[in-house]
């Protein structure tokens, strides 16, 4: 069972290309970015 997301993963990875790639990284970066913020402010 735990051995099958990693793929799902993946293929949601590969699936989400073009804009949807794009609106990912950004939803991405803004999560890390306030991570980090929260880390060391």
């Amino acid at each position: 069972m735990w051995a099958a997301l990693p793929l799902l993963c993946a293929g949601a990875w590969l699936l989400s290309t073009g804009a949807t790639a794009e609106l990912t990284v950004n939803a991405i970066e803004k999560f890390h970015f306030k991570s980090w913020m929260k880390q060391w402010h």
